[in-house]
């Protein structure tokens, strides 16, 4: 079985493309995902598929909703997803901690990230990181 090594680069939609599938991966193996993103955009639950028993920080303060910085529309599919949603004005990270592996990039969870944009993140398999990740969160 072949392993990860303990730390890669993903840039321009490579970046999406691999936290998707990695976070999808965990679902199916029923481990929960912290994910502290600033910006979350309408169609985030596709890109960033969060489930029941999942966390999401992200900047829902008034301006940010108002800009539509934040959808509204995407924090409600991922309540009633069971996810845990909070607000953090001002967050303007970009983590998202699995059990086995942790991201960090610059990419909002939005189309507009994940298809037009340059964005890129580290992922990385390193158990001290990996816990560093997700006490952030």
């Amino acid at each position: 079985m072949a392993t990860d090594p303990p730390m890669s680069f993903h840039g321009n939609h490579e970046a999406w493309t691999r936290i998707t599938k990695q976070v999808a991966a965990a679902k199916s193996r029923q481990r929960p995902v912290l994910a502290a993103v600033a910006f979350i955009g309408v169609d985030a639950a596709k890109i960033l598929p969060l489930e029941d028993g999942d966390t999401l920080v992200c900047d829902a303060d008034k301006p940010r909703i108002k800009t539509g910085a934040t959808s509204v529309k995407a924090l409600q599919e991922f309540h009633e997803r069971g996810v845990e949603v909070y607000d953090c004005p001002g967050l303007h990270a970009k983590v998202i901690a699995l059990r086995d592996r942790a991201f960090v990039g610059s990419g909002n969870a939005s189309a507009n990230s994940r298809d037009r944009l340059n964005e890129a993140c580290i992922e990385t398999t390193d158990k001290e990181v990996i816990k560093q990740a997700r006490s952030f969160v």
